[in-house]
């Protein structure tokens, strides 16, 4: 049981992870100017900043952690814990990286959802 909790740990950490990074990356330096081939061209320019890559790469190991707790976990558990975990974590890293307000009903919600993670988790 805890190693299962440790993935899903590893994968909602590595998730969130990955799009702080792509989020402090994309900061400033994409917005929509009124044409798609403006978007794309913009976006393809982003390949020249490090924290692009090192958000991709977390993105994809979240992504293959998904995939073995796919294979080895129940997803009628595994995807509400994972979904749980990430909001719980972006949360955290909203509030401590980018500096962003949470409302008391927010931390109650966020309350209510760890709840449910400890319940899940023992289900």
């Amino acid at each position: 049981m805890f190693k299962g909790i440790f993935i899903n740990l590893s994968c909602a950490a590595l998730a969130v992870i990955a799009n702080a990074l792509l989020k402090q990356a994309l900061h400033g330096r994409i917005a929509w100017k009124g044409s798609v081939l403006t978007l794309f061209t913009d976006a393809f320019g982003l390949l020249r900043y490090p924290l692009v890559w090192l958000g991709a790469a977390a993105f994809v190991g979240a992504n293959v952690l998904w995939l073995f707790i796919l294979a080895t976990q129940r997803m009628s558990v595994a995807y509400p814990l994972q979904l749980s975990l990430v909001f719980l974590f972006a949360t955290l890293a909203s509030i401590l990286v980018f500096s962003e307000k949470v409302t008391v009903p927010g931390m109650l919600g966020l309350a209510l959802v760890v709840s449910g993670v400890v319940l899940v988790s023992r289900g």
